[in-house]
């Protein structure tokens, strides 16, 4: 029994995703969704930090907290169909 053997070029497979350096940039906000929409809660203004205090307790300061919110983006692509000429194939297998 003979054994087909397959070559691939690598020029096919060369460029077959593009270039997603984007997605290195991204971040994963999928805990703060809610429908479409991403909350992400945002704290305020820190605390001042005071070393060696001489006033004690220390008085309080009413801080406001801020929500982010943003609509997410569907991404999709069009389709690609290949073809792969078979008589170019049956001629490399039989080499």
């Amino acid at each position: 029994m003979a054994l087909n053997k397959e070559i691939w070029q690598s020029d096919i497979v060369e460029n077959f995703y593009p270039d997603n350096s984007f997605a290195s940039k991204s971040v994963d906000d999928s805990a703060f969704v809610e429908n479409h929409k991403v909350h992400i809660p945002n704290a305020g203004a820190p605390s001042n930090v005071e070393r060696n205090r001489t006033q004690k307790p220390a008085t309080s300061k009413q801080r406001t907290d801020n929500d982010l919110e943003y609509d997410m983006d569907e991404l999709t692509s069009k389709q690609v169909i290949t073809t792969i000429n078979l008589f170019t194939c049956l001629l490399i297998n039989h080499k």
